[in-house]
């Protein structure tokens, strides 16, 4: 099910693309070093591409107790920050992963050297503070950085769901929590529910509401309130994790492709309610391989009530689109449903071969 945190993280005058050398608090990590490892957030060297697909890797302080391996790519972390008496959403994660166990040492420590992150010291070595903390030892410096530089990448999701605004958006803690002040230490997090969610991503002024606000809206409103199937969890890499994850739960890489595909309409209907629409598989999840999982080939676009029937075999498709409609389905019910309706839009030849699939499942033309 998902699961939406609130974190605070350092402020930062950058851009969150290098370190500025910001004074804290000397019991936190950035007050002990100098810098901390979320400056880096929404620099360009953060994102890695895999399997076709973009991703968002990014920092926070440790978590404790929150439940974040059953929300494995169901997590939304909206990044706050303080300054000048303003508490301010810096960034938001969707759909995200944490990395921060033991066990995900060696998925850390990949992402690490596929993104090179071991020349990030440099831009730390150019805070004054950041020398004068280190004694001015640049070598020492850089043996420190190795050894902690595997904590960085402690959270990874979909770029379709990262969204950095391009300027703070500042934060009406009574309005969102009812409460005067939102949780400021970078080692706390707060579980909320999805009215405050909504409410921080309203604070959003309209004319800043771009496409990955959009995106990432959307993707809240469609995120699923049953638990993660277990087998899902911690597949070879984090970003294989996250694909499958949010394919299984019609959402992602695999839900935008389908968009894009089917105009982000139903496939058989005009409707474009996003909430109203599921990401169907064609062959169906059990028994796809991990490509076929991620294929948008293998998907309709489908409303609530065609995707409940498709799921079910009581509805399939010709190739040519018209609807095969199932006998068990009575005359008065296919009216009240305004069913048989066709597909929309021409189908390709792997969408024919996956609905001929379906149709050989489930017996027609019966």
């Amino acid at each position: 099910m998902a699961l939406f945190l609130l974190k605070p993280v350092i402020w930062n005058t950058n851009g969150y693309t290098k370190p500025s050398g910001v004074k804290v608090s000397k019991k936190s990590y950035p007050g002990i070093h100098g810098y901390g490892h979320e400056e880096w957030n929404n620099a360009d060297c953060m994102r890695i591409v895999e399997r076709k697909a973009g991703y968002r890797v990014f920092h926070t302080e440790g978590l404790k107790r929150a439940p974040t391996n059953e929300n494995a790519g169901q997590t939304f972390v909206f990044m706050t920050a303080s300054n000048s008496g303003k508490q301010m959403l810096v960034g938001v994660a969707g759909n995200a992963t944490y990395l921060g166990d033991d066990e995900d040492k060696s998925e850390r420590l990949r992402l690490v050297g596929k993104l090179k992150l071991g020349h990030l010291w440099k831009d730390a070595w150019e805070l004054p503070r950041v020398k004068s903390i280190n004694n001015y030892d640049e070598k020492n410096f850089q043996k420190i950085w190795k050894s902690g530089a595997g904590w960085m990448p402690n959270w990874i999701s979909p770029e379709e769901t990262f969204w950095w605004p391009k300027e703070p958006v500042v934060l009406n803690p009574t309005f969102i929590t009812g409460k005067a002040a939102l949780p400021m230490m970078f080692g706390a997090h707060q579980i909320i529910d999805t009215s405050v969610a909504e409410r921080i991503m309203q604070s959003v002024e309209p004319n800043n509401r771009d496409q990955g606000w959009m995106r990432l809206t959307n993707a809240m409103h469609i995120a699923p309130q049953d638990p993660i199937d277990t087998a899902l969890l911690r597949r070879s890499t984090s970003t294989q994790t996250i694909a499958i994850t949010t394919a299984r739960l019609g959402q992602g890489r695999y839900r935008f492709d389908l968009e894009a595909i089917w105009g982000a309409k139903c496939s058989v209907t005009d409707i474009s309610q996003s909430e109203a629409l599921r990401a169907s598989h064609i062959l169906c999840w059990k028994e796809s391989s991990d490509d076929q999982r991620l294929d948008p080939n293998n998907g309709l676009l489908l409303c609530g009530t065609l995707d409940a029937l498709f799921d079910k075999g009581l509805i399939s498709f010709e190739d040519n689109g018209a609807m095969l409609v199932s006998k068990m389905i009575s005359k008065q019910d296919q009216r009240l449903m305004d069913i048989p309706q066709s597909i929309r839009l021409p189908l390709n030849p792997s969408q024919k071969q996956y609905l001929k699939i379906h149709r050989d499942k489930y017996g027609y033309p019966l």
